[in-house]
């Protein structure tokens, strides 16, 4: 069932807003509002003796976001809200309530700096992106090209509450019983009207995903010949003649760039030429840190004995579980951070030396929150190395669609 307006308020309010100014999850938010959205929410809650709290968090914010426009404000909320549940469930098992909760809490993770200068702007935008259906077709696992003897799948999957972005296409190939899955694409597609844009928020190489080595072994001849292209400062590098890292587009992992080329190719089938790559999103650093830190209680908590412990098997699968966990959240802040921008862009960079008829059109940081990209479509040539080039031609040709 659909909430309203009133009820996204309510729960805005009583619950959001309190686990945000108590840092659970996100670091502390301001949200400023007008007199006349006081008063008009005031009138909204069902405990109108909430509103005196929206001063109090206040109180040693780290960020402020000033809502303008308090109708578009809750509207955009609302819409946003309904629209995610109109496709997906983030936790089944957990009261509606509670989901409704987690989305409104951690949607302001993708906000980009610009964002928390118009956030009406950017909840507007997250409706759009639930609303776009471009790649509905691969809702299930669907062929959409080969290379030698594997078929090229893809499958759009629904994205959890605190990713980048709503969606993720998940791309393996296959032979027989045998396949290799490829890291995650997160994006989001959105209608102008008169264009439609991706926005590519991350691309996650999951732990426990299935690898064949004779993929990798063929993913490496990705690298060919892109050494020639590096300028002789990362050449010194290599040849530890440089205590620094310099820019580069040889360092990256052939999988990440390999899932990001189908996905490219699937963005020209489709017609789209635009892509923006946020830079930095805001939130992101301090939440891993609140998560970290949330972790390592728990993990020490519940096992701080283990080795003195008598445990049964579902006990030690748990043990094992929440080790794994541990070992690749706590304190990984700054890897995480990195992940996230540096080697982001950097796998960017190196997409344009395989695909030339792609240009950048800005200079992140400096010019804009986003990295911007356009596809030349009407110039596609000059595609490097070979297999590259087969598995553009493999995909453009692809006309079957049969599902798995």
């Amino acid at each position: 069932m659909d909430y309203s307006v009133s009820d996204v308020i309510n729960l805005f309010v009583a619950q959001v807003l309190d686990e945000i100014n108590g840092e659970k999850e996100l670091p502390k938010i301001f949200f400023s509002f007008s007199k006349e959205a006081l008063s008009y929410i005031s009138r909204v809650l069902e405990n109108p003796n909430l509103i005196d709290l929206l001063d109090v968090y206040k109180e040693n914010a780290k960020y402020q976001i000033d809502v303008k426009n308090y109708h578009k404000f809750f509207t955009y909320l609302t819409d946003f809200c309904n629209e995610t549940f109109k496709n997906k469930l983030f936790y089944s098992f957990a009261p509606e309530y509670l989901q409704r909760q987690h989305l409104l809490l951690r949607i302001w993770l993708r906000m980009t700096p610009s964002d928390l200068q118009d956030v009406e702007k950017f909840l507007k935008e997250q409706v759009d992106f639930l609303k776009d259906k471009t790649f509905e077709k691969y809702k299930l696992e669907t062929p959409i090209g080969q290379y030698k003897d594997y078929f090229i799948t893809a499958e759009k999957k629904d994205s959890a509450s605190w990713d980048e972005c709503n969606y993720e296409m998940q791309i393996r190939l296959c032979n027989q019983d045998k396949f290799h899955t490829l890291p995650l694409i997160r994006y989001d597609i959105k209608d102008t009207g008169k264009e439609k844009i991706c926005m590519i928020g991350a691309i996650q190489n999951k732990t426990g995903f299935n690898h064949l080595k004779k993929v990798d072994r063929l993913l490496f001849k990705l690298n060919k010949d892109v050494i020639k292209e590096e300028t002789e400062e990362y050449l010194d590098y290599k040849n530890n003649k440089l205590d620094y890292y310099p820019e580069n587009i040889s360092d990256i992992y052939p999988g990440s760039l390999l899932s990001l080329i189908i996905f490219i190719n699937m963005l020209i089938k489709e017609g789209i030429t635009k892509i923006k790559v946020p830079c930095m999103h805001t939130l992101s650093y301090e939440y891993h840190e609140i998560l970290a830190e949330d972790i390592k209680k728990s993990f020490d908590h519940n096992w701080k004995n283990i080795y003195g412990m008598d445990i049964a098997d579902w006990e030690l699968d748990n043990y094992n579980y929440e080790k794994e966990v541990y070992k690749h959240m706590v304190e990984k802040e700054d890897f995480i951070s990195r992940a996230k921008t540096e080697e982001l862009l950097r796998i960017f960079r190196r997409l344009v030396y395989h695909y030339p008829f792609i240009d950048i059109i800005n200079e992140p940081f400096i010019e804009g929150d986003y990295l911007l990209l356009k596809i030349q479509s009407e110039n596609i040539n000059n595609i490097r190395p070979e297999i590259v080039s087969d598995i553009y031609d493999s995909m453009s040709k692809y006309k079957v669609y049969k599902r798995f």
